[in-house]
């Protein structure tokens, strides 16, 4: 991977994995596109002033990609269409981030990762739930509750390598003794509240270094 040079926005306007959930999601990148343009309208040679720190700031190098060719009826065909749109920005040296939609995109961005770089390939996940479900007649092996374990699938995803952090509420037992099994590390949001951002950081990066 090259020397990084800024960020590429992706929008992936799809909810349709949301199996569990509820629609509405596939609006969000539409949303966030326009809070980011009150932030450039204020850019003056290459600074924002943040009123809140006091400060003036770099201008966010933010590129918009648009939109991947979502297919609203068809959630492989969606998926498919993540990955070579991440690999794209990563091989330009350009950190992409994506914008759903919902979970079942996770998968499919650390997929377009996976196949622009070289050597073992290390996840932080933050999320309350675990995204670990194998299968289910409800939602098939691909969907906003399995980004995580069809991640850990790829050639240079490792468990050991990986970690979930801010789990919390409810999640499927299978679930929870495939953390058991695989040596994934979680990091529950009540432990992230008493040991603080400074200890989860390093145990994030004693995980993944």
């Amino acid at each position: 991977m090259s020397e990084l040079r800024g960020f590429d926005l992706w929008g992936v306007p799809f909810d349709g994995g949301a199996t569990l959930g509820w629609p509405g999601a596939r609006y969000a990148p539409d949303r966030i596109r326009r809070a980011l343009s009150w932030m450039r309208m204020r850019e003056e040679d290459g600074l924002v002033r943040a009123v809140d720190i006091g400060e003036d700031l770099p201008a966010p190098d933010v590129a918009d990609r648009g939109d991947v060719d979502v297919v609203p009826h068809d959630l492989i065909a969606t998926i498919d269409a993540v990955s070579p749109a991440v690999a794209r920005s990563v091989r330009e040296g350009r950190v992409p981030l994506v914008v759903g939609g919902e979970d079942s995109i996770f998968f499919p961005s650390v997929r377009g990762f996976h196949d622009a770089v070289e050597g073992s390939v290390g996840v932080t996940h933050f999320d309350a739930h675990f995204d670990l479900l194998d299968e289910s007649r409800r939602q098939g092996r691909f969907s906003h509750s399995s980004g995580m374990r069809r991640s850990l699938e790829l050639d240079r995803v490792a468990a050991d390598r990986c970690a979930q952090v801010g789990t919390r509420t409810f999640n499927f037992p299978s679930s929870a003794a495939f953390v058991e099994e695989s040596g994934l590390l979680q990091i529950p949001a009540g432990e992230v509240h008493e040991q603080g951002v400074a200890r989860v950081v390093e145990r994030i990066l004693e995980r993944v270094g």
